[in-house]
């Protein structure tokens, strides 16, 4: 497709334009918390929104991701419709047009990430009561710089006959690898601030002040240091979205306290009961861990926690599902159509989010399910049934296409915390 600009301008043709966004590491595998790993995923799937919706606005006629159905309400801000990092789609232009629309598509996501910050800002002086300085200016400026941005586009050549798309598709693709392979460095305009504890990339923004060892409020405990980044996983709202677990001991305690709901239900009311009220004073952030690990706290919950643990709950472990498809990039090489592409785009979002749905009923939290990749935790007692749904939904929604799927289970204790059994290598051998 080509045609000439207005004023005799450089000719327009039609390319395929793809956009890489991270640091999929950053954004999600630093993590302490379980909201810290939630939050980055989520956060990493909003920035990718973000990009799908401004091309789309600007005349994008999207690839991936794709859906059959209502796809503008999908890519709609906090929708649960998760988008990988990678965007895919038509757009018509010349190279000006194509460097305005790559910058376009960083500032979309840039403003994004700099909305949700200007959100944990509005609650920032409360902080104040909690002996913790903030430095806003620092954080907002480190916010517009976290994220990794690549555009790189191809131009369509229709006389290739049947493989003119899918040589555009390649060309594409090694460009934007390309891109990445000469990703620029910014000379750095840091500070003599130590670094964040999550992963040491960047300089905290906060700073505790007295010797306050209690967790607040907002999940900071006592010399824990956080960028801006840090903050948002830690302090950020995510509309629509209600984390299960409090912590990797909810989710050990799970089939605990489902035999303790059953046989006990005077018990758990009032534990339950106590918690609510301190966690309504600020003075905790967390719900059945108690139960294993009693602290500073414990003279305050001991006549409802005594009763439980005389019960001899289980060792608190829980499972970390990580599991993806097979053969997916060999599938996507052999696409020849755009329609085909779409069909392919559709298919993983309809595994996503009934991977979604699944997880939430059974009782397991999903951290991520988007694309053919899905991470979640899992009580003990349901783990291999998730396993077994996880996998017959994806033979089941992809069945038209040549790919299967490969899972891992890390158990792991719930001591461990969520930053160190991330699930990383527990695919190995997995099938």
């Amino acid at each position: 497709m080509e045609y000439e600009a207005p004023g005799g301008a450089e000719l327009k043709r039609r390319a395929l334009f793809a956009v890489a966004i991270g640091p999929v590491g950053d954004l999600i595998a630093a993590a302490r918390k379980t909201r810290d790993l939630s939050y980055g995923s989520w956060l990493l799937s909003e920035c990718s929104k973000a990009a799908a919706r401004f091309l789309r606005e600007r005349g994008g006629d999207l690839i991936f991701p794709y859906s059959n159905h209502d796809l503008e309400g999908k890519l709609e801000e906090s929708s649960r419709f998760a988008v990988v990092n990678k965007i895919l789609a038509w757009a018509d232009g010349d190279e000006e047009s194509f460097r305005k629309l790559a910058g376009g598509c960083k500032g979309a996501v840039n403003e994004w990430l700099a909305g949700q910050l200007d959100e944990v800002n509005s609650r920032i002086p409360q902080w104040k009561d909690r002996h913790i300085a903030y430095d806003q200016g620092s954080a907002e400026k480190q916010i517009r710089e976290v994220m990794e941005y690549y555009a790189a586009w191809a131009y369509y050549d229709s006389g290739k006959g049947d493989d003119a798309y899918k040589d555009c598709r390649r060309n594409a693709d090694a460009r934007l690898a390309g891109r990445k392979a000469l990703r620029n460095f910014a000379k750095h305009d840091g500070s003599s601030r130590p670094k964040s504890s999550l992963d040491g990339n960047r300089e905290t923004v906060i700073e505790h002040q007295g010797d306050k060892k209690e967790y607040t409020k907002f999940f900071i405990p006592s010399g824990e240091l956080l960028d801006a980044l840090g903050i948002l996983k830690r302090v950020g709202q995510t509309p629509n979205h209600n984390q299960r677990f409090d912590s990797t001991h909810d989710v050990a305690a799970a089939p605990f306290v489902k035999r303790l709901k059953a046989q006990r239900p005077d018990l758990l009311d009032a534990y339950d009961s106590r918690i609510q009220a301190l966690k309504s004073e600020g003075a905790v952030t967390k719900s059945y861990s108690y139960i294993y690990q009693p602290d500073d706290l414990y003279d305050r919950i001991r006549d409802v926690v005594d009763p439980i643990r005389a019960l001899h709950p289980a060792t608190p472990y829980y499972g970390i599902l990580v599991g993806d498809g097979d053969f997916m990039g060999r599938t996507v090489g052999e696409i020849d159509s755009d329609e085909r592409h779409r069909e392919f785009s559709s298919t993983l979002s309809k595994f996503a989010e009934t991977v979604k749905t699944t997880l939430d009923n059974l009782g397991a939290e999903p951290v991520f399910a988007g694309g053919d990749d899905v991470v979640a935790f899992l009580p003990l007692d349901i783990a291999i049934q998730c396993l077994r749904e996880v996998n017959r939904i994806f033979t089941d929604t992809m069945k038209a296409f040549p790919v299967s799927f490969s899972a891992g289970l890390a158990v792991c204790h719930a001591s461990c915390g969520s930053g160190e059994g991330n699930g990383e290598g527990c695919q190995d051998g997995a099938g």
